[in-house]
Formats: C-alpha cells, sequence, structure tokens
C-alpha cells in the first residue's frame, strides 16, 4: 500500500502501542508521554511538523454505547469528571457544555460512532508518523476529513486552554492565547514533553509572568515629584505620616529590661488568711 500524504483535519489512527518499533515505545511510552489505552484510537490531524512528525488528538468513546444509553465519559468514568471542561463533542454526541459548538466533519461524512465520540483537549501528542496509520473503519474505506471551520475552532480551544501546548505548534495565535492559557508548567510536563517544546513552553510562561511598574498619570506624578526626589516622577505615592506613625514600633529584648516595673499599691489592709492545713491522720494498724 502506497504511503498516505496526511494533511491537516485528516482523521487517522493511533496504532496500538505493541505494533510500535522500539525506538517508538521508548519515546511515547516508556517516557509516559502517551498512555498505552490512548492507543488504539482514532486521531485528528492538528498540525503537521519538520521531520515526519504530526500533532495528533485521539477521539474514543470511553467504553459508552447503547448499553449504557450512549452515557458520556465525564459521568461514565468517575477519573473522568475533573476533566468536564476539557471535552469537545462531535455532531450527535452529548456536549460537556453549551458553548463548545460541535465537531464537525465535512458534508456527507460522519464518524462511524456519532453518538459516542468525543475529545479531551489534554489529550494532544507529538508523535513520528511511524505510529500513525489509516483509519479503516469509514464506510467505502474514505478518509474522513474535518470541515475547516470546526478544525480552526479545535485549534484555537486547544491553543487556549490545553496545558501541554507547546508554542512550536503554532495552531493558533500564541501572543492571543498566551493570556488566556493556564498557567501550568509542572515537573512532570516538562519531562514529558521533548527538549524543545519544553524550552519554547518555560520562554513563554516566563514572557507572560513578566511585570511591568505601573505608572501614574502626569498630574500625580507632578505631585508626588518634588526636591527629594529631585524631579523625578515617582511611580507610586509615598508613605502619609498618618499611617506611618501607626505602625508599631520595634522594641529590642534591651529596651525592656531596662524599663523598670511599676509596682501597684494595694488598697486596704493585709488580711489574715483563713484557709485550714489539712494534716494527715495516723492510723495505728491493728494486728
Amino acid at each position: 500500500m502506497a504511503a498516505i500524504t496526511w494533511l491537516e483535519g485528516d482523521i487517522a489512527f493511533l496504532k496500538d502501542y505493541q505494533t510500535f518499533n522500539d525506538r517508538d515505545t521508548r519515546e511515547l511510552i516508556s517516557s509516559g508521554i502517551i498512555h498505552e489505552r490512548a492507543t488504539g484510537h482514532p486521531c485528528i490531524i492538528l498540525k503537521m511538523l519538520p521531520g515526519a512528525r504530526a500533532v495528533v488528538t485521539t477521539v474514543s468513546a470511553h467504553g459508552s454505547g447503547d448499553y449504557n444509553n450512549n452515557l458520556a465519559p465525564w459521568l461514565a468514568i468517575r477519573s473522568c469528571a475533573m476533566d468536564r471542561p476539557f471535552f469537545r463533542s462531535f455532531q450527535g454526541s452529548v456536549c460537556s457544555s453549551n458553548r463548545f459548538k460541535p465537531l464537525q466533519l465535512i458534508p456527507g461524512q460522519s464518524m462511524p460512532k456519532p453518538k459516542t465520540s468525543w475529545v479531551n483537549i489534554k489529550n494532544v501528542y507529538n508523535v513520528p508518523l511511524s505510529v500513525i496509520g489509516r483509519f479503516t473503519k469509514p464506510r467505502y474505506r474514505v478518509i474522513l476529513k474535518m470541515a475547516p471551520d470546526s478544525l480552526a475552532d479545535l485549534q484555537m480551544d486547544i491553543a487556549k486552554r490545553c496545558p501541554c501546548y507547546s508554542p512550536r505548534w503554532q495552531l493558533a495565535d500564541t501572543q492571543s492565547c498566551s493570556d488566556k492559557r493556564p498557567m501550568i508548567a509542572t515537573r512532570e510536563l516538562l519531562s514529558a514533553l521533548p527538549e524543545a517544546d519544553a524550552v519554547a513552553l518555560i520562554t513563554t510562561k516566563m514572557r507572560a509572568a513578566s511585570i511591568v511598574a505601573p505608572v501614574l498619570p502626569q498630574k500625580q506624578q507632578a505631585q508626588y515629584s518634588g526636591q527629594s526626589g529631585r524631579g523625578q516622577p515617582i511611580t507610586t505615592p509615598p508613605v502619609p505620616v498618618t499611617q506611618a506613625a501607626a505602625r508599631p514600633k520595634q522594641l529590642s529584648w534591651a529596651s525592656v529590661a531596662s524599663t523598670p516595673v511599676a509596682i501597684k499599691p494595694t488598697s486596704g489592709a493585709l488580711r489574715r488568711s483563713t484557709s485550714r492545713i489539712s494534716r494527715p491522720r495516723m492510723v495505728k494498724a491493728t494486728a
């Protein structure tokens, strides 16, 4: 069979981990980047990368079907309950939120499991094309393809909210998504990413976390600038004298020890103690 030239938006197949070669197994499975159960599922080609690699996200039914009335994974699986905001649904499947548009394929195509097709945008992987195969479930053996607007919406959502997103993937405008993407860069996440992706992720987080000192308006700058500041405007007003005086005074142990203790004079004459002292009684032992 001739090699397939994959395009962005194609529905491919992430092969089962047991079919990986030794190199791919060490890179993806042994390193913990991809869980074994995440393999053997259809996947969406999000971006083609140089070096015969691609950024993909998996599509799964998460075990739902007719036996449980196509129950959503965040309701059927306890471990998926916390990931409900990260689930995107294809047309015909239960949506996790009304603010997300259903994912759609091009006209005339549909997923083989239209009622149980979900994408968790946290499961995004940078994989070699050697672990990507053709998805043979569709009728007439055609390659399914996402609608362009639906693919762009999914790419933008992943760039904004996926914790393992790397700016090197360039799924969307990184500058517009850096402020909205969650600030997550744990040690486990960085160790799971390739070296170049980890460096790019750290650089983006450091740029987003940089703090710029606020500058006051010109009226306030003229008000607070004076001879003490040598005519230079300052960015923050000085602390008022009343507030500075209200601060508690710091005392040292030497000053406390040198301060004499004032003895309060007792009022009235001393009274005799009326408390009785109980003495133990000796009991004679009888034979």
